[in-house]
């Protein structure tokens, strides 16, 4: 691979580790999902998988945060448990870039989802609470990374807002001072 060719950044939203899901009454191993279904898929793809606790940093934590839910090329969005926080950062993605994010959650969590994602289009996927199947994960990193080059290709709008609003609602751009903050955040 040509090393002057810039890859493709795909952010990553979702818990860290092992998270209750309150509604089953179930832990889920949210890193097992991320190590064994979105990091291959996104990289079968030939983007750069990228999710904030892996990205060590000084300086205001949420930072980089902010970066890559504005710049990156494309952002996976994983529901799974319905963090708070996953819901939050995937609201400001959805205000701010009208394509390119992929959401996800996990199959038994379909039905629970909050009314404004419920008709969104969702790629889920089968866990075992602390391990997946391996036939599950061979056949959804497939999925995934199919979903992904779709997604690429169409270039439709996926967000919420920008659907509603139409493509004329305004991006936000940062000022040149506001980019030079950010770059500090850049991998």
């Amino acid at each position: 691979m040509n090393e002057n060719i810039t890859r493709k950044n795909c952010f990553v939203i979702m818990g860290y580790g092992k998270k209750k899901d309150f509604i089953h009454n179930r832990i889920i191993d949210l890193d097992e999902t991320y190590e064994n279904i979105i990091k291959p898929a996104v990289t079968k793809v030939g983007f750069n998988c990228i999710r904030c606790d892996s990205d060590k940093h000084c300086g205001i934590i949420d930072s980089k945060m902010y970066h890559y839910l504005y710049d990156s090329d494309f952002v996976i969005a994983d529901l799974s448990t319905l963090n708070p926080n996953a819901l939050y950062e995937l609201g400001i993605r959805h205000g701010i870039k009208p394509y390119t994010t992929v959401l996800m959650i996990e199959k038994n969590e379909l039905k629970d989802l909050p009314f404004d994602l419920n008709h969104c289009a969702m790629f889920s996927y089968e866990h075992k609470g602390d391990y997946l199947e391996q036939d599950e994960i061979t056949s959804k990193v497939d999925e995934l990374s199919k979903l992904l080059k779709e997604v690429e290709e169409k270039q439709e709008v996926d967000s919420p807002f920008f659907y509603h609003m139409g493509l004329s609602a305004q991006m936000p751009v940062f000022l040149e001072q506001e980019q030079q903050i950010l770059s500090y955040a850049l991998p």
